[in-house]
């Protein structure tokens, strides 16, 4: 997944340390992170003016420099909510008491510092688990791309390889078919044992073949038969 990030943190030596976090689990996982460094309230609220970002990680107590005085991450993210944005905010803290402030601006989670790889990797895992409903993400070797669903017209099994045919292209993929399925949103159905295909892309069906929507014609099982109309039943509803 590609995700704009921004890290608000007044203390240069714990943005590295975040920022090395989010880079270790962006290579380990095949993710790409752009991430923007801000210090203080001013910086977030001209950067949300100036660009959108997916993430938010935002240290609660905020140092302004060559002074005594501190910002209240928390305070600047409920005026950042004030201004829509509608993106999930993760809070960085040393201290446990804060927790439960976050609650007031619909904060993700938070973390208590310092940010490692293993202090990191379950909430980003949930947090990508949350965001992949609408992607199918396809991974081979080096390669790891982000399929929007809808896209998706088709996935059929060629020996040893899983076919995933989209409006634009052809991935090749090493999964079975049952395994492919499971992450699949509702819209796909199995027409065969060797083919899925998304009832989006169904332009009719004849007798026992699926006409979709790249020109090209499915055969459907007979004992899959059932389970196709009842999709395309389905979504003719909506």
């Amino acid at each position: 997944m590609h995700l704009q990030i921004i890290i608000l943190e007044d203390t240069p030596s714990e943005f590295m340390q975040t920022k090395h976090a989010l880079e270790q689990y962006a290579d380990l996982y095949h993710h790409t992170f752009e991430i923007v460094w801000v210090q203080n309230e001013s910086s977030l609220i001209r950067m949300y003016h100036a660009q959108s970002f997916d993430l938010l990680f935002a240290d609660i107590e905020i140092k302004l420099p060559n002074t005594y005085s501190s910002e209240n991450g928390i305070i600047i993210c409920k005026k950042l909510r004030e201004l829509q944005y509608s993106g999930d905010i993760i809070f960085l803290t040393n201290f446990q008491e804060y927790v439960f402030d976050g609650y007031s601006v619909r904060a993700f989670n938070y973390l208590l510092k310092p940010i490692t790889l293993e202090v990191l990797t379950p909430c980003m895992d949930a947090y990508l688990q949350l965001h992949s409903d609408d992607y199918y993400y396809y991974q081979n070797d080096q390669t790891y791309i982000r399929i929007p669903y809808t896209n998706i017209i088709s996935i059929s099994k060629e020996k040893n390889n899983t076919l995933i045919v989209t409006t634009d292209n052809i991935y090749i993929e090493r999964i079975s078919l049952d395994e492919i399925m499971n992450k699949l949103s509702s819209n796909f159905v199995r027409c065969h044992k060797s083919c899925i295909v998304n009832i989006l892309h169904v332009q009719s069906l004849i007798k026992n073949n699926l006409h979709l929507s790249n020109n090209t014609w499915q055969s459907v099982g007979r004992s899959y038969l059932p389970s196709v109309r009842a999709h395309m039943s389905r979504f003719m509803q909506k």
